[in-house]
């Protein structure tokens, strides 16, 4: 069965095309572009402009994890295997796991996933449009707080910048604190060999200036993380997948 990203408008296009662009190191013209309708036609296009490699002996994911092993805390390193738990991190220095994240990166000299909230909010959906929680409920407190404002006798103008401009700072700061004091290793990474994965996506480009020609599964992982990145699409990605509804 067809699979669709259900990208909305031309904010996700123009995000995925920039990051494609970097990642790869290639420039996708308008025309082309407007011309690829699956993931399969971008994919080719990546191909046609990076050129194609043969099978490599190492895929990146293994030269990131060998990096990992390399650096991390461990009296015999053959006991580090890609099953290994993402926990054997806390052993690294640091009082915070942002300082040890960043130990790691120096360390490896990779770019690791970044760090996230460990509980986000869900998105709405009415047809094909996709309504950020954080963002209505943000809408909301504005015209809760424009209405309380007139409640205890604050003038309109004033009632009006209290709500356009307030509550989004204190959004925006809360957000923030909550960021500093809570984030953690993403959850859907449980062992070393899943961070060796995404770690390998967001460290393409360097890897690829390292070992000139990745493999097809290097640049179709990288191609599919970006996409999983940008649309939030969790099933399967396949080359018959699209990227807007039909």
């Amino acid at each position: 069965m067809q699979t669709c990203l259900n990208m909305v408008g031309d904010g996700d296009e123009l995000d995925i095309l920039h990051d494609v662009e970097k990642a790869f190191g290639i420039k996708i013209e308008d025309s082309e572009a407007e011309s690829t309708i699956t993931v399969g036609a971008l994919y080719d296009l990546i191909l046609a402009k990076c050129g194609t490699a043969e099978r490599t002996q190492a895929c990146f994911s293994q030269i990131v994890f060998y990096r990992l092993r390399c650096s991390l805390p461990s009296g015999d390193k053959a006991k580090i295997r890609p099953d290994t738990s993402i926990d054997l991190i806390w052993s690294l220095p640091g009082r915070s796991i942002a300082q040890k994240w960043r130990e790691l990166a120096s360390k490896t000299g990779l770019t690791l996933p970044p760090l996230e909230m460990p509980i986000g909010l869900p998105q709405l959906r009415i047809r094909s449009v996709r309504i950020p929680l954080a963002e209505l409920t943000l809408f909301c407190g504005a015209i809760g707080a424009f209405a309380a404002a007139r409640y205890f006798g604050v003038g309109s103008a004033g009632s009006f910048w209290l709500a356009a401009i307030g509550v989004p700072l204190v959004a925006v700061l809360a957000r923030q604190l909550l960021y500093l004091f809570f984030r953690d290793i993403p959850r859907r990474i449980e062992t070393l060999g899943e961070l060796a994965r995404e770690a390998a996506v967001y460290s393409f480009a360097e890897l690829s200036r390292i070992k000139a020609n990745p493999g097809s599964a290097d640049r179709w992982a990288a191609l599919t993380a970006i996409l999983r990145q940008i649309s939030g699409h969790k099933a399967p990605i396949t080359r018959d997948t699209t990227f807007f509804p039909r």
